[in-house]
């Protein structure tokens, strides 16, 4: 089935363009909500230059597989983010406090549920450098 909507900006518009449409396919069975459409009844277009052209659809590259194996081997691997140490996220918090101060380093813990760095857990290290780095 082939669903096709139609904009126009009046009915003397949308009349040409489904008119246009119809030529392109004669000999096909028109239905409108699984009625056959009669298309005798349909006001003929005097010229065919009167009916809006198509639009073109645009034709996607064919890939050859051997385009499809190197496009495969050459494509990123996705590595996940290292975990950082305990050491990297001080640094990256001493960071902060010196360009925002205590309080901005206070509520970047408290982001975390932690009131120190040594409660802040393993697995919200790489969270929170990166948040210290960005945070202006």
């Amino acid at each position: 089935m082939l669903e096709l909507t139609i904009k126009s900006s009046s009915p003397e518009e949308m009349r040409l363009q489904l008119l246009g449409l119809l030529a392109n396919f004669k000999g096909c069975n028109i239905t409108r909500d699984d009625t056959p459409v009669d298309l005798s009844k349909i006001a003929p277009v005097e010229k065919a230059e009167d009916a809006p052209p198509m639009a073109e659809v645009p034709q996607k590259p064919v890939v050859s597989q051997e385009e499809q194996k190197k496009n495969v081997e050459n494509a990123p691997v996705h590595e996940e983010p290292k975990q950082p140490t305990i050491e990297e996220v001080r640094a990256a918090l001493k960071e902060l406090r010196d360009r925002k101060g205590s309080s901005a380093v206070k509520e970047l813990l408290k982001a975390y549920g932690a009131d120190s760095l040594m409660t802040l857990k393993p697995e919200d290290y790489l969270g929170a450098l990166a948040r210290a780095k960005t945070e202006v």
